[in-house]
């Protein structure tokens, strides 16, 4: 198998959730809360689970959980189309952000992929142009997607990331009793 720099050989920690079930609950997610709250399309956990995926297997399992996220809800909501595509280029971008993020700036790396998100698709929406009066229109929709998205990524880091934590300062005491 070729490995490049992005591909991590093995997950970069012992994780607490796999690929496949960030993959469930960012199209799982996104399905429920577009089919149920019509109103606030803009909530959907593909975002942070992209960059958890990135976070704790590295570029590649982020990029696929982002991209593919976008690409297989959009098939289940019947609304595949040339958005799918800058979605699943957003994800992308947020798997590989995931890769270079850590516990810490988990949530701030989070929010940090969902404005790159609307930035991408909000310039596709604009017919490829820098439309003020398209990009305050939308705002309410990005405003809606980065606040959930915040609160997506705290319950994920509650969630999830404590028995990372945990794990890891584990390890290091081990390690400092190893050397000792």
């Amino acid at each position: 198998m070729l490995q490049n720099e992005y591909m991590a050989e093995e997950p970069k920690t012992e994780t607490p959730v796999g690929l496949g079930t960030l993959l469930l609950i960012a199209v799982g997610g996104r399905l429920l809360f577009n089919s149920l709250l019509v109103a606030l399309p803009s909530i959907e956990p593909v975002i942070p689970s992209a960059v958890l995926a990135g976070m704790l297997q590295g570029a590649a399992s982020g990029a696929v959980v982002g991209f593919a996220g976008y690409f297989l809800s959009n098939l289940f909501l019947f609304s595949i189309g040339e958005w799918t595509i800058w979605q699943g280029f957003a994800g992308l971008i947020a798997g590989y952000i995931g890769s270079k993020t850590t516990r810490e700036n988990f949530v701030t790396n989070t929010i940090l992929a969902t404005v790159i998100f609307e930035l991408i698709i909000n310039f596709y929406g604009a017919g490829y142009t820098v439309d003020s009066a398209y990009f305050f229109g939308s705002l309410g929709f990005s405003i809606t997607h980065i606040a959930s998205n915040a609160v997506f990524a705290v319950l994920f880091k509650i969630i999830w990331l404590k028995d990372t934590e945990e794990k890891e300062e584990k390890k290091d005491n081990e390690k400092k009793e190893e050397k000792k």
